[in-house]
């Protein structure tokens, strides 16, 4: 049995921040303890997936050796009780097969593997040789990610294609166009572990998804697993009132933070040490949520009743 056979992509995908300390070395000691409360809070295997130095845990300024420790990091600290997603994205096929073996080597059971996001006039032919020539290297599974703000948008066409490479096991979905958006859940739901990243979460499990990237996971995990406990249970019309709750108003903060300073980090760190979680300063050229930032964040945290706000 192949490894890619033991990955279980299902529940919440929790794209974890990458602690920092003052001089902007990552803070391997925050990120073990980020992990371990993660698991503590209910993300283990079956409901939920850790994902590690991913855009959210800023994997454009990291350098793969890292992220390579990142990943060793965060499986020893789920110690088998959580899976660990290692994130391999960079601008050409060389890199990526070497961030994918040190994902495999670290011990990851799989990756989420991104296209060459430098230039955006790939052809489909060359996202095609790319994903089989990363696979023909490892042997975990891969999350193939349509990654269509910065590089060739796939297509349903496109992804039932490369569900037929070997260890291309799971897709984190979205699409520019919805039509085409749930046209992938149709033709792709039965062969890959189909993982919403569109914000769309009742629709997507109705068509088939076995989990959902979360905005809120990094700071409170039991919030994103009662949402997917629900999406189990069928309580769809119940869906957009519990994300009004904080999901929602949450992602609108980022979208406000990212006009005044770019990437995920900023509000995401600022986030994490709301409620006592390792964070640290985002890696420039990002800068930290002002202090204003900070305060608005605090009071959504407390109308929204996420515990442990400081």
């Amino acid at each position: 049995m192949s490894l890619a056979d033991e990955l279980v992509l299902k529940g919440v995908v929790v794209p974890c921040v990458t602690p920092c300390n003052s001089d902007y070395s990552v803070d391997y000691g925050g990120l073990k303890s980020n992990v371990q409360r993660a698991i503590a809070d209910g993300i283990v295997i079956e409901k939920g997936v850790l994902l590690i130095a991913g855009g959210g845990g800023e994997l454009p300024f990291l350098t793969p050796e890292q992220r390579r420790k990142c990943i060793e990091t965060a499986v020893a600290a789920a110690d088998g009780k959580a899976q660990v997603l290692g994130a391999v994205q960079d601008n050409g096929t060389a890199i990526c097969i070497e961030l994918a073996k040190q994902a495999q080597d670290a011990g990851a059971l799989g990756i989420q593997l991104g296209p060459p996001c430098l230039y955006d006039n790939h052809t489909e032919g060359d996202i095609i040789r790319f994903y089989e020539d990363v696979a023909a290297t490892v042997d975990i599974g891969i999350l193939a990610y349509n990654t269509w703000w910065t590089s060739l948008n796939m297509t349903s066409d496109l992804l039932v294609t490369l569900s037929g490479i070997d260890n291309v096991v799971g897709a984190k979905w979205s699409s520019p166009a919805i039509h085409d958006y749930l046209r992938g859940y149709r033709k792709c739901a039965g062969t890959l572990m189909m993982i919403d990243n569109q914000g769309m979460h009742a629709q997507a499990h109705i068509m088939g998804a076995q989990g959902f990237v979360s905005n809120t996971g990094d700071f409170w995990p039991q919030y994103d697993l009662e949402l997917w406990a629900m999406l189990e249970r069928g309580e769809y019309r119940d869906v957009p009132a519990y994300m009004e709750r904080l999901s929602w108003p949450f992602y609108e903060f980022r979208g406000r933070s990212s006009q005044r300073t770019g990437g995920e980090a900023a509000p995401k760190k600022a986030a994490a040490e709301l409620v006592g979680r390792a964070g640290g300063p985002p890696i420039p050229p990002t800068q930290p949520c002002t202090a204003e930032e900070r305060e608005e964040l605090r009071q959504l945290f407390l109308s929204a009743g996420v515990p442990g706000v400081v």
